[in-house]
């Protein structure tokens, strides 16, 4: 920049000299301009940032900010690093990594941004905003401590870092903003992730009964914004508001959102713009003193079998929390064609539009609608009768709805264990089902899960659903936790979570997926903080520690509540698959095992009462899955660990074993292959080898792993070992960037038309005259399904070390037959999944010896026989 100064000055000293004419001289000021924007930018400067009066939300994602790192043991003082003199540019929002520094995933960075404020800001709140930093640390302004932060990633994010600078604020000359960054969970990701922003407000507080309550007095006419300054308040064509009105607003609880910022500012002083708007004539109001009454509009004269119905009905009644059911409950009673009764809960809900402000980003903008809804879908063809039932505490009002008759359809019904083959799941129409992964918690590139609703849209799952059903992906595993928190303070659902979780599961349904639902409404809350859990007293709850929300009455009847609300609102579905209800090692077994076996019972037992369409439980982990009164056994994962976990499935699987992705999945398997139950690994791969940050994200995989060759494996081995699902991968990112879900396609392909579910198939082990080498089989009278894998072909020896596959040439295989005859054999190819060839064998005896092509990775084979 200095050589590009003294040039314009020597261009000066020419002008005045007469010694070149204007024109050279222009053309030497433009060179000068290109070279000092060049520099700017190189440098990543950029005009000062200056936070004025019309200004309210600044992004700070687009800004330059530097940084200093140090080694995770090293603890500086803020003294030592603000005098350092080698800070280096960096962006934030994203991980490390994205920003091209993967290299401070691991360590405690520092990073600092300078800016102003303008002096008519007094009376003002000045904050610091971003939606998650990871792991903790803390935030200073011009030296003093403002506030500390901490976050567990892969739990729930309990809230954004929201800390107040205006104590430190200086109103003259510049604002030096740093945040201290300290990884607390090795090698998970590191960063300022999603928004990160400076905000200003006139202070303000948001009340439990949904009011905004100003700090200091003011006649001003005053607007509000919402979602990080992208919304604005308003009740249909008003746009601004006194404060006796923002004072007695009574909104729903988490309609207004303090985790997006509620922003307060005089009217005057907020530009004109196209804002998004959440108008309040839209929200349904969670409190009432209406008169008790329930009415239903007309039924439709008849009902496709398993098709939704949503029953019409309009609720009066008093109340003050529509989720408790102590307080008004909504619910229809059927009778079926046979004469069977059923009874289903009607729920309260909130409609919403998503918009999109920015890639990944996702806000919902309340709509009118009906606020009372009731799902129901027949099973049975017929006439069924419908009637209605409402009840508060004024009384209790019924009303005959009418009858609708159920039709047939072609549609599959819902996912039942097989009666002739108990490992597998079948449709009631009798279709075999076999989950094809890989797993869920979608995450976008920013890594964020577990409660940001900006950050975590549904429309980017709905796409990603699109890409999944397309390459022939049908088993989804996702948290009920991945958009946030369902259940919240005071009892309360929390409509953004409840739309975004409904909406998700009605995507898995026109794309042909069955959610695994896991939910834990402890665990991954209390790593954050005992506090933030609803049955906590710091929320009003009526725990004062962890244990006593596995027993406590009143706590018990909190988390029925919330499954109440999740059944009434899921279970129609023929895309829920089955409840697995608690997380791992829940924090209750430090004084108990069997409490929390007895409350994971009492959770599940209360889902079996209310939910009539009899969907599948796997009550635990392991053994306890069954033990506990499930219909599943759940395994843990099949991540390849480098340091054992310590459990005894890892013990005696780890090592060597966990090097090779099919000989570690079948060690995994081999107490439960001759269980006459379905089995499912869950999730794993090969994420947490040396717990490396990079497998987290999936950068690394994606570098080491052609073609996601542990996704691919585990499709083909579950099959072959009559798991009910496979290739749950649980990097389904990385997969998806990497374009190879298609893996799920060749096995969809493979067994198409295959009766896995009305016919049994024996398991048998067809011997290869290469012990580099292995077969499997499923086998029935007419047909062998035969997988052939190579031995070398394994993650460690591809992956790790960085080898060439290793073909095995001239092969056969001998395959037992259960007559003599004709067979024809079909060649398959694993990643295409189409048949390479045909060719007759005859036998006279019991086998048939079948020649192989050469094996560098793997194939599969049918043998199928030909009556004469």
């Amino acid at each position: 920049m200095v050589r590009a100064v003294s040039g314009y000055i020597e261009a000066n000293k020419l002008m005045d000299s007469n010694l070149i004419s204007v024109t050279n001289f222009m053309k030497q000021l433009l060179l000068f301009s290109c070279l000092l924007l060049l520099r700017l930018t190189c440098y990543g400067q950029q005009p000062a940032l200056s936070l004025s009066l019309t200004d309210h939300v600044v992004d700070l994602t687009n800004r330059n900010w530097s940084f200093v790192a140090y080694e995770p043991k090293q603890t500086p003082a803020y003294a030592d690093v603000s005098t350092r003199q080698d800070w280096q540019p960096i962006k934030v929002g994203q991980r490390w990594e994205k920003f091209g520094h993967p290299e401070l995933i691991d360590k405690t960075v520092w990073v600092k941004l300078t800016f102003r404020v303008s002096a008519p800001l007094k009376g003002y709140k000045i904050g610091f905003f971003a939606s998650m930093i990871d792991d903790e640390g803390a935030v200073y302004l011009n030296g003093q401590p403002m506030g500390k932060f901490k976050y567990l990633t892969g739990g729930k994010i309990p809230h954004p870092v929201d800390v107040d600078l205006t104590s430190a604020l200086r109103r003259e000359g510049d604002n030096e903003l740093m945040v201290e960054i300290r990884d607390a969970v090795r090698q998970r990701m590191g960063g300022i992730i999603g928004s990160a922003c400076l905000y200003k407000t006139l202070p303000n507080t948001l009340t439990d009964s949904g009011d905004i309550q100003l700090t200091n007095p003011t006649n001003e006419p005053l607007a509000v914004l919402l979602h990080q300054g992208d919304a604005r308040l308003v009740r249909g064509s008003q746009q601004t508001f006194d404060r006796q009105t923002l004072a007695t607003l009574h909104t729903p609880p988490s309609i207004l959102r303090t985790d997006e910022l509620i922003i307060v500012a005089p009217a005057k002083d907020v530009p004109a713009r196209n804002y998004l708007t959440v108008n309040l004539d839209n929200i349904n109001p969670t409190t009432s003193s209406t008169p008790l009454s329930i009415t239903s509009g007309p039924l439709p004269a008849t009902v496709q079998q398993y098709k939704q119905l949503t029953i019409p009905i309009t609720v009066g009644g008093t109340f003050t929390n529509p989720f408790d059911p102590k307080q008004i409950t909504v619910q229809a009673i059927i009778e079926t064609p046979s004469g069977r009764i059923e009874k289903v809960a009607a729920f309260f809900a909130q409609d919403f539009e998503p918009v999109s402000p920015g890639p990944e980003q996702e806000i919902l903008l309340p709509i009118k609608g009906n606020p009372w809804k009731l799902y129901y879908r027949p099973r049975e063809t017929g006439v069924h009768k419908v009637e209605l039932f409402a009840e508060d505490r004024t009384g209790l009002n019924h009303t005959m709805a009418g009858s609708f008759t159920a039709v047939a359809s072609d549609a599959r019904g819902y996912l039942r264990k097989s009666t002739v083959e108990p490992r597998f799941y079948e449709f009631d129409n009798g279709e075999p089902y076999y989950g094809r992964g890989p797993s869920g918690w979608f995450r976008g590139s920013r890594f964020l899960f577990g409660g940001n609703i900006r950050w975590v849209p549904y429309k980017m799952m709905d796409e990603y659903y699109d890409r999944k059903q397309a390459n022939g992906s049908n088993f989804e595993y996702l948290s009920t936790f991945h958009y946030g928190t369902l259940y919240i303070k005071n009892g309360f659902v929390d409509q953004h979570v409840a739309w975004k979780m409904e909406q998700s599961l009605r995507s898995m349904e026109r794309h042909g997926l069955y959610w695994i639902v896991f939910h834990d409404g402890v665990l991954r809350s209390w790593q954050n903080g005992f506090e933030t859990l609803p049955y906590s007293t710091a929320q009003g709850g009526p725990c004062h520690d962890i244990n006593e929300v596995y027993t406590n009455p009143l706590a018990l009847e909190m988390q029925k509540n919330e499954l109440r609300y999740m059944v009434s609102r899921m279970a129609d579905s023929p895309s829920l698959w089955m409840w697995n209800c608690g997380d791992e090692s829940q924090p209750g077994t430090k004084l108990s095992t069997v409490m929390v076996r007895d409350w994971l019972k009492e959770l599940h037992g209360y889902i079996r009462q209310t939910d009539i369409y009899g969907h599948s439980h796997s009550i635990g982990e392991y053994e306890n899955a069954v033990l506990n009164g499930g219909d599943v056994v759940l395994l843990g994962d099949w991540y390849y660990h480098n340091n054992n976990r310590g459990d005894d499935y890892d013990q005696l699987c780890n090592g060597e074993k966990s090097q090779d992705n099919v000989s570690y999945n079948l060690c995994l398997q081999d107490k439960f292959k001759d269980w006459k139950v379905p089995v499912v690994n869950i999730e794993g791969g090969i994420c947490q080898y040396d717990y490396l940050a990079g497998w987290l994200s999936g950068e690394k995989y994606k570098k080491q792993f052609p073609e996601a060759m542990d996704f691919h494996q585990h499709l083909w081995v579950s099959l072959f070992t009559k798991m009910a699902a496979g290739g749950t991968e649980w990097l389904n990112q990385a997969v998806d960037d990497m374009k190879e879900l298609y893996h799920a396609k060749a096995v969809q392909t493979y067994i198409q038309g295959e009766p896995l579910t009305r016919t049994f198939h024996a398991v048998i082990t067809p011997t290869v005259s290469d012990s580099g080498l292995r077969a499997f089989g499923l086998q029935t009278d007419a047909k062998t399904l035969i997988w052939v894998d190579n031995r070398f072909y394994t993650w460690y020896n591809i992956g790790v070390q960085q080898k060439a596959p290793v073909a095995v040439r001239k092969a056969t295989l001998q395959v037992p037959v259960k007559r003599p005859g004709t067979y024809l054999v079909e060649y398959w190819d694993t990643r295409k999944g189409g048949i390479t060839k045909t060719i007759p064998l005859k036998t006279g005896g019991s086998t048939v010896t079948v020649t192989l092509p050469d094996v560098d990775k793997d194939m599969a084979l049918k043998l199928i026989y030909q009556p004469l």
